[in-house]
């Protein structure tokens, strides 16, 4: 990763839970970015960060390529506010030579926290994979089903969410389909 203005430390605990996991990224001027280049040819690729506002109200970008920068300052707002520990996976997708992704901090001190940054083939972000130095080949993700039907199929599963809390009247109409299915 090459630093143009900004500091970074592995201070932050990860969406995972995982204390000094994440890094905090610190602008220390105007327009600071981090940026990683990956040596390939064109291909259809997906950028993806989790990544939390730790200080300040300027713009906030992600880049695939360090040319086009996509603002998500208000989707960190948001995710402030309706998600647990505040964290928003930021996606981009581009055909790209040579990628340059990264992320821009447009106010001098404002900072965020980044946790499994990925450049991966294809046109929409598949599950984080945990890594440091290296890239990483992709396992099958698998999920097996035990005792529900379809039984003994496999595939792959993915999901974030914010869990509700159902009424009193729907848990009973679902649970008295259970009883009746």
């Amino acid at each position: 990763w090459v630093k143009t203005t900004m500091t970074t430390a592995l201070t932050a605990t990860g969406i995972d839970g995982a204390a000094n996991s994440a890094t905090t990224c610190t602008a220390a001027g105007a327009s600071s970015k981090i940026i990683q280049t990956v040596t390939q040819g064109a291909t259809a690729d997906t950028v993806s960060f989790f990544i939390r506002r730790r200080t300040g109200t300027g713009t906030i970008e992600i880049t695939p390529d360090n040319t086009a920068f996509t603002d998500i300052t208000a989707a960190l707002a948001a995710a402030a506010s309706a998600t647990a520990g505040g964290w928003y996976r930021a996606t981009v997708s581009a055909t790209l030579t040579n990628p340059a992704f990264g992320v821009r901090i447009t106010t001098d001190t404002d900072a965020v926290d980044v946790d499994f940054a990925q450049l991966e083939a294809g046109t929409s972000a598949t599950s984080p994979i945990l890594t440091t130095t290296a890239s990483v080949a992709r396992a099958a993700d698998v999920v097996r089903t035990v005792g529900l039907p379809p039984f003994g199929l496999t595939g792959s599963l993915f999901a974030i969410g914010t869990p509700t809390r159902p009424t009193a009247a729907a848990l009973n109409q679902r649970l008295a389909g259970l009883r009746t299915n």
